[in-house]
């Protein structure tokens, strides 16, 4: 009987959540969130200053995915990890990346998410998502990510922010909503053009959960959301038999069973 297929999230809550809250048959071998590419494949570490603030993180969660981000660590967690593919959306994309060196076209940059913004006390130079310096260094990051993993090792949820709830209800902010989403199409394209062709869509886009576990927020996803992610990833393993291949190269790996917001 073949083993189940092992995925590694790279990515955010709106792939995780899909593991916990319907029935899957694959295996959890990894996840990574709240961390951009921009800065998840950099090679210098944030400095010394920021990364002694990590403790103060409340959540062990979130501590640990900011850590992974400060330390670099995920290129070496994907490199040593038994997955048979990687499952990557971009909802983590909409933090703001702090700038601590480097220079306007190859910036080194940090990610700036909540959790770390209010402990660290950043007041240095910022880099706003869906900006020129924002996509030029994110798209550095997608080329080390393909050197890394083979793009027909990759699913790209396409993801996007839910402008209403389950019930037709709009959520606040429509036009950070819109902007958010405009930003999202141009880098899910870049990842298509760029050979990874397997992906996950929601052709009658996505809602949120009044009653999410996380509370309420664009990507917060109704459960119906969820199943059809978990459906289309299961019939893309079928299809490419993702378990049978590339085991000869894949290392021990770690499975990872906790995590959220």
């Amino acid at each position: 009987m073949p083993s189940p297929p092992r995925i590694f999230i790279l990515g955010s809550c709106v792939s995780r959540d899909a593991f916990e809250l319907t029935e899957h048959g694959m295996q959890l071998a990894g996840y990574i969130a709240r961390t951009s590419l921009a800065s998840a494949f950099l090679t210098r570490p944030a400095p010394k200053e920021i990364c002694m603030k990590t403790p103060e993180i409340a959540s062990r969660f979130q501590r640990r995915m900011v850590e992974i981000d400060l330390r670099r660590r995920a290129p070496t967690m994907i490199a040593a990890a038994h997955f048979d593919v990687l499952l990557v959306d971009l909802i983590d994309e909409r933090f703001n990346l702090a700038r601590f060196g480097g220079s306007n076209t190859l910036p080194e940059l940090f990610t700036l998410s909540r959790e770390l913004a209010g402990v660290c006390g950043w007041a240095g130079p910022i880099v706003t998502p869906g900006t020129n310096q924002h996509l030029g260094a994110w798209k550095r990051g997608v080329g080390r990510l393909l050197k890394l993993v083979d793009p027909g090792r990759i699913v790209v949820n396409r993801a996007f922010w839910a402008a209403t709830l389950e019930d037709g209800t709009p959520l606040e902010n429509q036009a950070m909503i819109a902007e958010s989403n405009r930003v999202l199409e141009v880098m899910y394209g870049y990842l298509e053009r760029n050979g990874v062709g397997a992906v996950i869509d929601y052709p009658d886009g996505v809602v949120a959960d009044p009653n999410h576990k996380w509370g309420i927020a664009p990507f917060h996803y109704a459960a119906g959301m969820y199943e059809i992610m978990v459906h289309k990833l299961q019939v893309i393993c079928d299809r490419a038999d993702l378990t049978q291949r590339d085991k000869a190269a894949a290392g021990p790996g770690e499975t990872f069973s906790g995590g959220g917001e």
